[in-house]
């Protein structure tokens, strides 16, 4: 089997299917803050393929790299609810 290689192609494919939006914030993408990561990370077993390919914001690109989007938003939530208790008091 061939290994995949990305081309220019793919990545206007992704920001069509993405409606220019950003895989995890939705964040409207452009060519100057568009990053291309992996859906499930390769730490994580993710495959080099096109279907495992997804558009970010580029502030996003570190932590996409280490967690999948699942774990992106229980992260977020915890954030969320520890600024809430801080607010509360």
């Amino acid at each position: 089997m061939e290994k995949f290689k990305l081309k220019a192609g793919h990545i206007r494919s992704l920001l069509n299917q993405q409606n220019f939006k950003c895989y995890i914030s939705g964040i409207e993408l452009t060519y100057e803050n568009v990053e291309i990561e992996h859906i499930q990370p390769l730490t994580k077993g993710g495959k080099h393929e096109l279907e495992n390919l997804c558009l970010i914001e580029k502030s996003l690109r570190e932590l996409k790299r280490l967690k999948t989007r699942e774990e992106i938003l229980e992260l977020c939530k915890v954030i969320i609810q520890n600024e809430l208790q801080l607010s509360n008091h």
